[in-house]
């Protein structure tokens, strides 16, 4: 069974309509096999980000052996707001945070902004996802891999998953992943079965993550992908599951 690191619940504008509906959602997990998804708010993302929280909120209460949850937090205007944000999701039991700097208005370069959630992200032990793209043509902004590297050497001690990330910018993630052992990759994105078996030769299958987009994207892809790809069953199940476990701290 899978673990799904990129679940995203509520309606879309775009291509897909969503999935707004708990008893769809799991459906559809069921389908495809995934045991939990780590799940954030399309409100959080489009609209008010503590009202899309909530949200994540009730569903993790309600389904705690399906669901688990990720905060989206904005430090821009208010990077204390959104550190003490991050604060209080953590504290009711949410697995991670995300940032969207794209479609929120900032940059990864602007560190100070965001240094005060890092630090909350860091004394509590929770990884930070960083959503470089949504989906595919989508008129969301979008936010170059390279701007990674100050992000990642200005917090060693953080567990950074970039999300999003496409075949394109596969060598310049090995470079960054071969200098920061922070960096981690989901692969909801990464087209390709075979894109999949490169990256475990080149940044390893301890550093990958199975990921969907479900809700804006199709949930098929992002499992197949990892069950197809030319790798041997130790590192299907630690893209698959294992990875996923241990960052998030699940048991």
């Amino acid at each position: 069974m899978a673990i799904d690191v990129n679940g995203l619940f509520g309606r879309w504008p775009v291509r897909t309509p969503g999935i707004w509906e708990p008893a769809e959602y799991l459906r559809v997990m069921d389908r495809f096999g995934i045991e939990r998804s780590l799940i954030c708010s399309t409100t959080a993302l489009l609209d008010h980000t503590p009202t899309g929280n909530d949200l994540v909120a009730h569903l993790i209460s309600r389904y705690p052996d399906r669901l688990s949850g990720a905060a989206v937090v904005n430090p821009h205007p208010d990077p204390d707001g959104a550190a003490a944000e991050a604060r209080r999701r953590l504290d009711e039991g949410f697995a991670a945070l995300r940032l969207y700097p794209g479609p929120h208005g900032y940059s990864l370069s602007d560190v100070e902004i965001l240094e005060p959630l890092l630090a909350v992200a860091d004394s509590q032990g929770v990884p930070v996802i960083i959503t470089l793209r949504v989906s595919g043509a989508t008129p969301f902004p979008e936010t170059p891999a390279a701007m990674l590297r100050p992000l990642a050497a200005r917090c060693p001690g953080v567990a950074l998953i970039v999300a999003g990330a496409t075949y394109s910018e596969r060598l310049l993630l090995t470079r960054l992943a071969a200098t920061f052992p922070n960096l981690y990759l989901e692969l909801s994105q990464m087209q390709g079965a075979d894109a999949v078996a490169a990256l475990c030769q080149t940044i390893g299958s301890t550093r990958l993550l199975l990921g969907t987009g479900m809700g804006v994207q199709y949930a098929s892809p992002g499992v197949r992908k990892v069950e197809r790809a030319p790798i041997d069953a130790g590192e299907r199940e630690a893209i698959g599951a294992q990875n996923a476990r241990r960052l998030l701290r699940l048991p």
